[in-house]
């Protein structure tokens, strides 16, 4: 039997979540300019496409990863996350020859 949490942990969780989320964007808000500057935008307001890529991306990753992700044990989850970091700084590393802004 899995265990469930109770109601006010649960509220916690929830709240924490997005409260996140905010502070996410709220930090994000005073580089937005420099941001757009470096993606290069056509338009000034277009760079607050990335805030909404933000919410796009956390919908999506809830709809479709999720569900999968509760199936994995999370020490399985760390193990496959750990291994993927190590295999992009491998690549990352092999690709730079000696230079470190890559």
């Amino acid at each position: 039997m899995k265990p469930t949490l109770a109601f006010g942990e649960f509220v916690t969780l929830m709240a924490l979540m997005i409260a996140l989320t905010a502070l996410s964007i709220d930090a994000m808000l005073p580089a937005l300019p420099e941001i757009g500057r470096d993606l290069d935008v056509s338009g000034e307001n277009d760079s607050q496409l990335v805030i909404g890529s933000i919410f796009l991306g956390k919908a999506l990753g809830q709809m479709f990863y999720g569900q999968k992700l509760g199936r994995i044990s999370p020490r399985s989850l760390g193990f496959i996350s750990y291994d993927s970091l190590n295999r992009r700084e491998l690549f990352k590393a092999m690709g730079t020859k000696g230079d470190t802004h890559a």
